[in-house]
């Protein structure tokens, strides 16, 4: 059985394209495509194909798929495959009831389901602690309780969806199939590039020789429509880390710049200056007509003063995959549980795809094969059909507060005596310096306590420090240039520490530090 779902990507103007799959000496020919531009599905998408084949799979032969076109008068071959290694489509012979919707109602039975809680109002406490909680604390929770062993799907934070075992490479619905073009020799030491694609499926599995037998049904039933879908996308981009620099000072200026289809979201001026592990806490959001615009492409660019910029490394997000895959794909199951989630713990049984945040490699052209870096998002995508969706996750980077700190320094004792006077008694000239670690520009320091004879001062001074403080992570945040030279400020979180230092007054030498 062949589920033929349609050609994607194909180059030029191609007129009714068609796809023929010939296995031995059988041949099986798919409807033409009327239109590509407005639906590159084709009409017909189910074919059965009977034929003998032998029991050793190293006998089996390969299945040859072959595009063509219609031309003036006669056909074109525009493209070619070979499918080998068919043992993986070998699957036993479906029966009615394992089909889905299929079969007698029988007389039934029940499941006893454990819940873990019961839905009830939380304490005032616990509602205040977590309306204290942004998005970014549970970012930070889960990056550090990350358990590799966990069954669900964890390791897809450190992953591309893509990737996860548990998921099939969301290539359960169909797959992509490169078609390349004939007769043409590769180019040593560069991979051939493909005119364009098939998706679709194979199933084979034994029928009954004898006369009479009932055919087997079929194994592709209840497909999604095969029409082209509205959707909106939402892109979520957290952060980038292990970035290849692109600037002569060894960093980057990293900004997000985001394309689906004909639509190509990101501003220039939106860049993190100085860095090469850059939170953007982004959120692109984009209507997309799946499959006619279905290769989402996030790229991270360098920022420079004169343009053109250049790209850092990119990533490709086929979306058509995850809306037809069957494991849910096209938004993450969540796992708390809210009055309007009632079925939520039968839901996450399921093996479906649940909240995720997955971790891609950035590629580029001009390094091929050579990873720029790395860049954790997600995607969420809303069929129109399906109601309008609930409001976008709030992302965006937190934001330092200002604070001001003031310290009095009232009095000091036992201190160390460094000088001598004329009388040959010990003394000591006593002033106190501060400042808040991370900001010695700030540095105050309080008047000077002449000739302490038993190491004791009187001050009574106020000290008056203004900062940035982020409360959530509790950390100062300093921006800064770097150089003289620097045209932007570097952000940088320092523990916030006040420093207080006592010194001992000189006037015809350094300064001499007691503690």
């Amino acid at each position: 059985q062949v589920l033929a779902w349609g050609l994607r990507g194909l180059r030029g103007a191609v007129r009714e394209p068609r796809l023929e799959l010939q296995w031995g000496e059988q041949s099986l020919w798919t409807p033409p495509i009327q239109d590509m531009a407005t639906n590159p599905n084709f009409p017909s998408n189910v074919f059965v194909l009977t034929l003998a084949l032998p029991e050793e799979e190293r006998f089996v032969p390969p299945l040859r798929l072959r595009l063509w076109g219609a031309g003036t008068g006669r056909r074109l071959l525009l493209g070619q495959a070979s499918v080998r290694d068919l043992g993986r489509y070998r699957c036993p012979p479906p029966r009615q009831e394992q089909l889905l919707g299929s079969g007698r109602l029988g007389k039934g039975s029940y499941t006893v389901v454990s819940m873990p809680g019961t839905a009830c109002p939380e304490d005032e406490d616990e509602e205040e602690e977590e309306e204290g909680r942004d998005w970014w604390s549970k970012f930070y929770a889960s990056m550090e309780d990350k358990d590799p062993k966990s069954p669900r799907g964890t390791n897809g934070d450190r992953l591309k969806l893509e990737a996860v075992p548990e998921f099939e490479g969301l290539q359960d619905f169909c797959q992509t199939f490169p078609l390349y073009k004939p007769g043409r020799a590769p180019v040593p030491g560069r991979d051939p590039e493909p005119v364009g694609s098939f998706k679709g499926l194979f199933r084979i599995y034994p029928v009954p020789e004898e006369a009479g037998a009932a055919p087997a049904p079929r194994c592709f039933q209840r497909l999604p429509p095969r029409e082209p879908q509205r959707c909106l996308v939402r892109v979520y981009v957290v952060r980038a880390f292990h970035l290849s620099p692109r600037d002569v000072t060894g960093l980057s200026d990293p900004y997000v710049r985001v394309s689906l289809g004909k639509k190509t979201l990101g501003q220039r001026d939106q860049y993190v200056p100085n860095s090469l592990e850059p939170v953007f806490g982004r959120m692109f959001e984009l209507t997309a007509t799946i499959p006619l615009e279905k290769d989402l492409r996030v790229t991270i660019m360098d920022h420079d003063k004169v343009p053109p910029d250049q790209e850092i490394g990119s990533t490709t997000i086929d979306l058509e995959n995850r809306l037809l895959s069957h494991f849910r794909a096209h938004c993450g199951l969540p796992t708390l549980y809210h009055t309007w989630r009632l079925a939520l713990h039968v839901l996450n049984l399921c093996e479906l795809v649940p909240e995720h945040l997955e971790t891609r490699s950035l590629q580029s052209s001009a390094q091929p094969g050579l990873e720029q870096g790395k860049v954790q998002m997600w995607v969420d995508i809303f069929p129109d059909s399906l109601g309008p969706p609930g409001p976008p996750v709030n992302i965006d980077p937190r934001k330092a507060e200002g604070y001001e700190l003031r310290c009095v320094v009232w009095n000091v004792r036992d201190t160390d005596l460094k000088d001598v006077n004329l009388l040959g008694q010990r003394m000591s000239d006593i002033y106190v310096s501060g400042w808040l670690d991370g900001l010695p520009e700030q540095r105050q320091h309080t008047d000077i306590h002449y000739r302490s004879l038993d190491g004791s001062g009187a001050f009574n001074w106020r000290f008056v420090f203004p900062f940035e403080f982020l409360a959530a992570e509790k950390l100062c945040a300093i921006r800064r240039k770097e150089h003289v030279w620097s045209l932007d400020e570097t952000l940088l979180k320092v523990p916030p520490k006040l420093i207080l230092q006592l010194w001992d007054n000189d006037k015809f030498k350094a300064d001499d530090l007691l503690g």
